[in-house]
């Protein structure tokens, strides 16, 4: 939960609009937190998660994108 907060980088221009992030299987959410955090600050009007899976381990009611 700690390592993703530093793991993504936007070196492009980001499209106005809504930036979808898929993901397989998501746990914590931590990763898709991240990730969503960073289009954010880079200038992503909005960001919206599609996920296949949620696995029960790890389970956090914590909001994914804030």
């Amino acid at each position: 939960m700690n390592n993703p907060e530093d793991a993504f980088a936007v070196e492009a221009f980001v499209p106005l609009g809504t930036i979808p992030l898929i993901d397989d299987v998501m746990t914590t959410g931590s990763t898709l937190n991240a990730a969503a955090r960073t289009l954010k600050a880079s200038g992503a009007e909005r960001v919206s998660a599609l996920v296949l899976w949620r696995s029960v381990i790890g389970n956090d009611t914590r909001d994914l994108i804030q």
